[in-house]
């Protein structure tokens, strides 16, 4: 079930409420398994016998206002979210089978929350010229300590993993002259906890990442061919500030899983397409 109420005490303001719930089936497969699969390594994951599906219950309310400043629309929203998770899924870490495999084992923890606030605002002249903004604070915590190695001397661990409690975006779109136009826009990911398996499980460590600002940018010109066809041309860079991981795991005995950050490191591109 769910719910949705929208109220608009005065003109260009919009506010709103919201419930929802859900669940999530008991199921094996899931992206560690990918990565492994990819690694050419073996994981198998075992469901827990007792395993209960993930039930999920959300409420948000948000305020929505719009304004117009001569030429220029502006938006601002602001939105505050709960998630409580019944029965959450977790992956733990058992023993390697007799063939040397990784074991997984997919049960249930007490219970997780997932709270925070989000601010986003945008700006327009036209459909040419506009800048978005937006930045999310999220605390995402299992009411009980949940035990991610294999090693019981190592602490479980209350914050959720590769959860960031700070996240953001930032776009501006400009066009300085006729068929030229500049795209500048990046993407913010805050500290997180990532695990870090060693081929020895007494050597596991909790990995507190860096902060990134994954920025890129893009110019490009269009070409008027025919009445009908046009070409573009552009360049740019991505991850212009190299903002990428700086640990990466090496060697046959590897954690192929991981990996945190941007997917790529700093990187120049040129093109051209035609449009119709």
């Amino acid at each position: 079930p769910r719910a949705n109420l929208r109220y608009s005490p005065i003109e260009n303001l919009g506010l709103r409420l919201s419930y929802s719930s859900g669940y999530r089936a008991p199921q094996a497969y899931n992206e560690d398994l990918h990565i492994d699969a990819l690694n050419h390594s073996v994981s198998i994951i075992e469901i827990d016998p007792n395993l209960e599906p993930e039930e999920s219950h959300s409420i948000s309310a948000s305020a929505d206002y719009y304004h117009t400043f001569g030429r220029l629309q502006a938006n601002i929203l602001v939105e505050g979210f709960y998630t409580s998770l019944n029965n959450v899924f977790t992956l733990i870490e058992k023993p390697a089978d007799a063939a040397g495999n990784q074991v997984l084992m997919r049960t249930n923890a007490d219970r997780a929350e997932v709270r925070g606030v989000n601010v986003e605002a945008k700006a327009a002249l036209d459909a040419n010229n506009s800048l978005s903004l937006g930045y999310t604070y999220q605390r995402s915590t299992y009411r009980t300590p949940v035990a991610w190695s294999e090693n019981e001397a190592i602490p479980a661990e209350k914050s959720m993993l590769r959860s960031p409690d700070h996240y953001g975006y930032v776009g501006l779109n400009v066009r300085p002259v006729r068929n030229f136009d500049i795209s500048i826009y990046g993407t913010y990911t805050g500290p997180m906890l990532v695990p870090h398996y060693m081929p020895d499980s007494a050597d596991d460590v909790l990995k507190r990442t860096p902060s990134f600002f994954d920025a890129a940018v893009k110019l490009s010109y269009d070409i008027r061919l025919t009445r009908s066809i046009t070409l573009q041309v552009n360049c740019g860079v991505k991850n212009a500030f190299n903002a990428f991981q700086n640990d990466v795991d090496f060697g046959a005995l590897k954690d192929s899983g991981y990996i945190y950050g941007p997917g790529a490191p700093r990187m120049f591109f040129v093109g051209a397409k035609f449009t119709m």
